[in-house]
């Protein structure tokens, strides 16, 4: 599957939900978006670090959400209002679902 989006400052991602259960990123990542712990932009697809077995994937205007095979949420990228629930840009699980 694929996640994409733009936002108003018209900054851009995508993401694409391998058949490996892995993702991949590329676009804007001056939040962290790409979720591979820099903030440097790519035009070519990198890995999500830490993240495998992912069921589905979701996205936000400057961040993103996967869900794994066994139900735990991870969430990465703009965080200004702690939408990915901590209070840092880079990917985390998120407990309570």
């Amino acid at each position: 599957s694929i996640a994409s989006g733009n936002n108003r400052y018209n900054s851009s991602k995508m993401c694409a939900l391998l058949s490996t259960g892995m993702v991949k990123c590329w676009g804007d990542n001056t939040n962290g978006q790409l979720g591979n712990m820099t903030t440097n932009s790519s035009s070519v697809p990198v890995y999500v670090l830490g993240l495998d077995q992912v069921s589905s994937l979701s996205k936000g205007s400057h961040d993103q959400c996967a869900i794994k095979t066994n139900g735990d949420v991870y969430c990465w990228g703009y965080n200004e209002y702690s939408q990915t629930g901590f209070n840092e840009n880079y990917i985390r699980n998120v407990s309570g679902f």
